[in-house]
This record gives structure tokens, sequence and C-alpha cells, in this order.
């Protein structure tokens, strides 16, 4: 009698441990099935970063979920501007670049409506810049300088309300590296020169929509 107590016991015991969790749809981790699961996001989020249209950029992401923690992102971007007043003494400036992030999330993104996340990154970046030489030459004078960067972000994503729309925001930097020869004392940027050899920030502030 007390052998089958005790294993009526654990029976009892084993259930409602099991009862308390369970398996996602591609049993790869537990959830605790008190808590409701956020529908979103699936398996892709497509982005953009809307900073980019105030300086003549569009940029544009693809993130793909690894499993319910990690994801591998893509991002491209493309800049033309005539009036280049960022970049004083020149008449327009046109670049593009590409960055891969590989993102892990400290909690599951469907048990949370917002997680952190550290982001190790790779970039590549370019430009060409047209001088305003004012009239002087028959031919206009370009620049062009692009550099490689590796770092590391930390961020968070934000669900907005049970909706497949997301915010993603993310600080951090990295070491740049000058690629070939070409005008990098020239592409200089405020504070900061993203194309010359050294320590330089990274702001990424995105909205995604995921699918």
């Amino acid at each position: 009698m007390k052998k089958l107590f005790f294993t009526l016991l654990l029976i009892s015991l084993g259930s409602s441990v099991i009862a308390q969790n369970y398996y996602d749809s591609n049993d790869k981790k537990k959830v605790n099935s008190e808590k409701p699961l956020n529908e979103f996001p699936r398996e892709n989020i497509m982005s953009i970063e809307p900073v980019s249209f105030f300086i003549g950029g569009f940029v544009m992401g693809y993130e793909r979920f690894l499993t319910n923690t990690s994801s591998l992102k893509f991002r491209a971007g493309y800049y033309y501007r005539e009036d280049a007043g960022i970049y004083n003494g020149y008449n327009y400036f046109e670049g593009f670049n590409l960055k891969v992030n590989f993102k892990k999330y400290i909690n599951d993104v469907h048990e949370n409506e917002s997680t952190i996340y550290i982001s190790p990154y790779a970039l590549y970046k370019q430009i060409t810049l047209e001088e305003n030489n004012m009239g002087q030459l028959a031919v206009p004078v370009t620049r062009e300088a692009s550099t490689a960067s590796v770092g590391v972000m930390v961020g968070t994503i934000i669900g907005i309300s049970e909706t497949p729309f997301f915010i993603d925001v993310a600080l951090g930097g990295g070491m740049f590296f000058p690629i070939a020869s070409g005008s990098h004392d020239e592409a200089h940027l405020g504070f900061v020169n993203h194309y010359k050899k050294g320590v330089g920030p990274q702001l990424d502030f995105a909205f995604g929509y995921s699918f």
C-alpha cells in the first residue's frame, strides 16, 4: 500500500509539473503556460529606419529568428543628397552601407512584450563626395572613402500593443578600419569620422513589421 501511495504521489507531482509547462510549436524551448504567449513576433521582421529619411537616405532591415531568443539581422542603406549640408564644402554626397547583426535576446520574445538583447555586428560603408569648387574647375573633383567595422550593441525590441509592429532601439560602438586608399580625412561628420581608424559610436532606431 505504501508503494502504491508513493507511486501515485510521484505521478501526481509529475503531472502538475508537466501541466505548468509545455513546448512551443518548434519544440525548442519550454515556456510557462500560466503566462499568455505573444502571437508576435513571428519568424521574420522587416524594418525601416525613419531617421535616415531626414539626411537623404533609405535604410531597410530583415531579421530572421533562429530560436525564441536569437536571430540574424541584415541591414542595407542607400544615401543621396544634392544639398550636402552635413558635409560643408561639397555639392552632394552619395553612399551606401551593409550591416549584419547576431542578436541574442535575454528573454523569450514570445513571453515578453519587450526584451533586451546583445548584438555583435559587422559593418561596411562607402561614401562619395563632390567638391564645391565654385565653378572654377570644368570637371568637379570627387572624393571617395570606405570603411569596415566590428563591434557590439545593446538594444531592446518593443512590441506595439499586440500588433505585428515593433520598435527596435540599440546603442553601441566598435572599431573602424579604412579600406584601401581614399579621402578618409574629408569624410568627417561633426565630432566623429567613421572613415578613419578608431573607435566610433553606433545607433540604430527602426520600426519593424513581423510576418
